[in-house]
């Protein structure tokens, strides 16, 4: 159930938290204090939905910072490993093909999102 001013009730923001935080629907419901099957009913309400979602999509973009924190030292390791020549040659070889293969994913992933955009650009004029 929703609260009056069509918040979330503390039950089901404890079930959210533990479902972003791991746990099965189970376990979430457990921590909520409700039935499995009561937790289930609640996924396919539309306010617990869309905050599963928001709450989801908070957790990424931290994780998302925190990555692109690491990502200078992801860069430096591939340095180290690919700039030594003492290191084996199987392992600069592995480092290389999957250094060019994480680029080119990741040059496929913009392209595509810069197409989806104009994409949708061109939608709205039509």
């Amino acid at each position: 159930m929703t609260e009056k001013n069509g918040k979330l009730t503390p039950q089901k923001r404890k079930a959210i938290a533990a479902l972003i935080g791991g746990a099965t629907v189970t376990e979430a419901a457990a921590e909520a204090g409700v039935k499995r099957q009561t937790v289930h009913g609640w996924m396919h309400q539309r306010a617990f939905k869309a905050e599963l979602k928001a709450a989801e999509a908070k957790a990424l973009d931290k994780i998302s910072r925190k990555l692109v924190l690491l990502a200078d030292k992801a860069v430096a390791a591939f340095e180290d490993v690919l700039g030594n020549p003492e290191t084996d040659i199987n392992l600069r070889l592995s480092a290389a093909d999957k250094l060019i293969r994480r680029l080119i994913e990741f040059r496929t992933q913009v392209d595509l999102e810069e197409r989806v955009s104009e994409l949708e650009k061109l939608a709205k004029i039509e």
